[in-house]
């Protein structure tokens, strides 16, 4: 996705969002798979008889890879093909030039000029049921804003939702994410050993945070990130103070710029 909206800054291109309608509706059941009845059909004649799935439902396992395989299979079809390096990623040559085309479960974006966005949405919204929400603004909790030659994303809201849940909301903000010559394996004896769920799940939302849009964290995660086995509370006061260093800089994201080259 960053790839793709900084081919977007480069190329003076243009980065569309189709939203699937019933996803899994769409892909084919490959295996030989029953379910009950549903209730209203379930009369006296119907005893002892159950339903052979054709096509996906919500709620089995296999759904999300059928509809995986079946939008792959109708984007080659119509001369997209697959990125080698990111299976999310499918490459097409359009009129004006080329199409980029992500997938994200039931997210798709389109990037290229403006006509061979409009045709490749055309195509796409023939063959399934789809929204078209414009140019893209908002995926997978990343924020997308544009001013003239430049793109950025961020996740102020979502970096919001992480304060808010692990009440850091209010907390002094620091200048950064952790301390210089932090040993922290020459104090861990004796300390008292932190909730390990609330420290995996604090952990997990920053790992989301800084392999979307802030980069500047990653390292500081990946320290703490290794404590979350046994974390004890020395390892909670780091966590909290990579919160508190995200509440002082919540706008930051990454910016785009068309260059020279």
């Amino acid at each position: 996705l960053r790839m793709v909206l900084s081919e977007e800054v480069q190329n003076d291109y243009e980065t569309h969002h189709l939203d699937v309608k019933t996803a899994f509706l769409n892909g084919l059941v490959k295996e030989e798979l029953y379910m009950e009845l549903p209730p209203e059909l379930r009369g006296p004649e119907m005893k002892g008889k159950v339903c052979k799935l054709v096509r996906s439902i919500y709620g089995i396992k296999q759904a999300s890879r059928n509809w995986n395989d079946e939008f792959t299979e109708y984007l080659i079809s119509i001369g997209f093909q697959q990125s080698k390096y990111d299976p999310c990623l499918f490459v097409k040559m359009g009129e004006k030039g080329r199409i980029l085309l992500t997938v994200y479960v039931d997210d798709a974006t389109v990037t290229g000029k403006r006509e061979d966005v409009e045709n490749t949405k055309e195509m796409l919204m023939k063959k399934y049921k789809m929204r078209d929400l414009g140019k893209l603004t908002k995926i997978v909790g990343i924020r997308v804003d544009r001013s003239e030659g430049k793109v950025k994303i961020s996740q102020k809201k979502y970096a919001e939702d992480v304060l808010r849940r692990f009440r850091m909301g209010e907390s002094r903000s620091v200048n950064t994410p952790m301390l210089v010559n932090d040993r922290d394996e020459e104090a861990r004896k004796g300390v008292k050993e932190f909730d390990q769920k609330t420290y995996q799940s604090a952990v997990g939302s920053l790992i989301y945070l800084a392999t979307g849009t802030r980069p500047d964290l990653t390292y500081a995660v990946s320290k703490v990130a290794k404590k979350s086995n046994q974390p004890n509370e020395d390892d909670w006061t780091r966590v909290k103070r990579i919160l508190r260093y995200v509440n002082g800089t919540i706008d930051k994201g990454i910016v785009y710029e068309r260059g020279d080259g």
